[in-house]
């Protein structure tokens, strides 16, 4: 092919074909017995059309094997904060605002020019060299802008799907969606009247509830100037709480200041119940000195707001916000919610609490974790040394990791402090900050020794209540240049191979990877979600790398095992492309400099572990697509629990409607081995990712390994 990635067309090439059919022409013209060349210039097109199309041989198959799939070894490390913007998007559309829309909305075939916005977005940036980050800073910009487009549109989407499901319920109260396929208990957090916590309390005891901090009544919000008021206080009832029916204009003396310095304060109160004027009214004390008072619209409050701020330039404004009464904002277990179905809340108690153990440590009875202060990790149920942070000096580029001769390693912090920030008893959080000392940017030859500079990394530890899980955060505000930096976790059981998640599968790996003489062999995979190896399961938000670590003999050995798991948290890097460099001779791309790739910014990095975890697709969705909350009015007519959709029997990658408004599933069968798919009571049309009909289906179906099944089902 003439043209390809890394290179265009070249502009001469039709006049070197038409010189090559001349000189062909005088050959042959002189030699008459000679073989004739033809040369010319087509299209793929053309060229598939001229070759044979018979007697092939046949490949059954996707051809989406992440297994044979051979990436560039270092481009899912660098830019950490493009792959967490992807994973948020392509997260928040497959598993939030597509299901939500289509089981909840009012008419989601409406809804659907916003979703297919979205996914244009996430399409433009699927080149491989925008979401693989090997691109000039001014091109991630647009990356990650178009990845943040995607994602609040998703999630406008998803909250008026759940404003509209929360007016279809019989009963008043918190709504809980479920919006994946599994039944889920999980710990949710919401605010409780003083009511609703008597009742829990008084059924419950102490063990349902988890209190976060009090709510009263009546909350002030801002207290700002003339100048900036009419703006705050319309950024308040437009945006924050449209919910807002009423609204009271009070003036008074600004009793804080000096006398002599007294000033007017003109305060806008916003009720979202019109009962509840009045009542509240009742608790202005001065109510009768300030005379008749006027319930007004927001708009009409907005427009007397203006007019006063207009006249009195001195004026004060405070904002103040009233409830139906005070409130707790509380965590509490969920109940069960049905897969892709909704449930009523009401108070559940846990049955494994959090508590403390030492100064430092939590257990649940499920799963125990203990910082170890002296080099920041923390030990699981008794095993020592996970969350080991190791960081390298890289002299790569945004395709490869590169260490240096000899490599520079920095394996312990020089400070650690530890804190218990939560004790339970539904959550209990941890904090570890440690303090490294790491080389500013790698050696050069002007600067081969270069100065060291203290680099803070903040480590939150994450238990609760019924979970054998232990979610972690780890913050930072990077300084350091040229540098990647991983997380170290031992394998209890040792591993002579891993399992990580791509699209529609589940990939098995060696320890060891292909390379060749243009690029090191490096054993630093991808996963999409997460990564199994011996007995742990580590789910993360797009920190997609991993290797296998601590091998005990040649990866190449099929009985060679290894003792740790290592996930890259962050590679940074000043180059898109360079070379030579020892573990790529030639560069991939063009060699410039970069300075957004070197991730000198704040970063916040999640991921989960658990141990002995039998399904890494139950914990990926717990663990990144939680329940979703919305508040029942008690208007419609469903009951106070149930599912909108029963499937089981294959993963569910997508619910989504099609351009008609029928409702379409796609599933994929991810462990290697033929199952039954079920869709409780519905029917309809197994089809293609075209849309044509390929059979009937009737509520099950047998599925080979390894199948991805879409289905269009008929309406109920």
């Amino acid at each position: 092919m003439a043209g390809m990635d890394h290179e265009a067309p070249p502009a001469h090439l039709s006049r070197v074909v038409a010189e090559f059919q001349a000189q062909e022409t005088l050959r042959t013209s002189t030699h008459p017995e000679a073989q004739r060349y033809e040369l010319h210039i087509g299209s793929l097109t053309e060229y598939l059309e001229s070759v044979p199309s018979t007697n092939l041989q046949t490949h059954r198959g996707e051809l989406r094997s992440g297994a044979r799939a051979n990436l560039l070894m270092g481009v899912a490390s660098n830019r950490v904060d493009v792959k967490i913007a992807a994973a948020r998007a392509e997260r928040t559309l497959e598993r939030l605002a597509e299901p939500l829309c289509t089981l909840w909305s009012a008419e989601p075939i409406r809804d659907q020019p916003l979703l297919d916005l979205a996914w244009l977005e996430v399409i433009r940036n699927a080149a491989h060299d925008s979401i693989c980050a090997c691109s000039h800073d001014e091109v991630v910009d647009a990356v990650l802008h178009r990845y943040a487009e995607a994602t609040e549109t998703a999630h406008g989407v998803a909250s008026s799907a759940i404003e509209h499901a929360s007016t279809q319920i019989q009963q008043a109260g918190l709504l809980l969606l479920n919006p994946c396929a599994r039944e889920r208990t999980e710990l949710i957090e919401v605010d409780l009247t003083a009511s609703a916590l008597a009742e829990g309390f008084e059924a419950l005891g102490q063990s349902w509830v988890q209190v976060l901090a009090e709510r009263p009544a009546q909350e002030e919000l801002h207290l700002t100037t003339a100048a900036d008021g009419p703006m705050v206080v319309a950024r308040e009832l437009i945006f924050e709480h449209p919910e807002t029916v009423h609204v009271l204009l009070i003036e008074r003396e600004d009793s804080a200041n000096a006398v002599g310095d007294a000033r007017r304060v003109l305060e806008v109160h916003m009720f979202s119940n019109a009962e509840n004027v009045s009542s509240q009214l009742e608790a202005l004390s001065d109510l009768e000195a300030l005379g008749q008072l006027e319930a007004l619209s927001p708009l009409e409050a907005l427009s007397q707001l203006g007019q006063r701020c207009e006249q009195d330039p001195g004026l004060l404004i405070r904002t103040v916000l009233h409830h139906a009464e005070a409130s707790t904002r509380a965590l509490t277990i969920s109940g069960p919610v049905p897969g892709f179905g909704w449930r009523i809340w009401e108070p559940h108690r846990a049955s494994s609490l959090v508590q403390s153990t030492g100064p430092y440590g939590l257990t649940n009875g499920l799963i125990s974790v203990e910082v170890n202060t002296e080099d920041g990790t923390f030990s699981v149920n008794g095993q020592a040394g996970y969350g080991h942070i190791i960081d390298d000096v890289d002299v790569g580029d945004t395709y490869n990791w590169c260490p240096t001769e000899p490599e520079l390693v920095v394996r312990q912090p020089q400070v650690t402090r530890a804190q218990v920030i939560e004790q339970g008893p539904l959550r209990g959080r941890l904090r570890i900050d440690s303090e490294y000392l790491l080389p500013a940017y790698a050696p050069t030859k002007t600067a081969p020794e270069p100065e060291s500079l203290l680099q803070v990394v903040t480590t939150v530890i994450e238990l609760r209540a019924d979970e054998g899980i232990l979610r972690v955060t780890t913050s930072l505000n990077n300084q350091v240049r040229d540098h990647r930096m991983r997380v170290h976790f031992p394998l209890q059981e040792r591993a002579s191979n891993s399992r990580a998640e791509c699209a529609f599968g589940l990939v098995q790996r060696p320890l060891a990877a292909e390379g060749g003489p243009n690029e090191w062999g490096v054993p630093t995979f991808p996963s999409r979600r997460f990564v199994q190896a011996g007995d742990l399961t580590v789910t993360h938000e797009g920190l997609c790398e991993y290797e296998l670590v601590d091998l005990d003999g040649d990866p190449q050995n099929p009985l060679t095992t290894a003792g740790a798991l290592a996930l890259t948290l962050l590679r940074c890097t000043g180059w898109l492309s360079r070379g030579p460099m020892a573990s790529r001779p030639l560069p991939a791309g063009p060699e410039n400099q970069l300075l957004g790739a070197q991730m000198q910014k704040p970063l916040t990095l999640n991921y989960a572990i658990a141990l002995n975890h039998p399904d890494p697709y139950e914990l990926a969705d717990r663990v990144w697509s939680p329940l979703q909350i919305g508040t029942s009015a008690g208007e419609g007519s469903l009951a106070n629990e149930g599912s909108k959709l029963d499937i089981s029997g294959m993963e569910v990658d997508a619910v989504l409607t099609d351009s008609t408004g029928r409702l379409v599933v796609r599933c994929h069968e991810p462990w290697g081995h033929a199952a039954r798919m079920r869709v409780l009571g519905r029917s309809g049309q197994i089809i293609d990712l075209l849309g044509n009909t390929l059979g009937p289906f009737a509520e099950e179906l047998e599925v080979r390994p390894h199948q991805i099944l879409t289905l269009s089902l008929d309406p109920t």
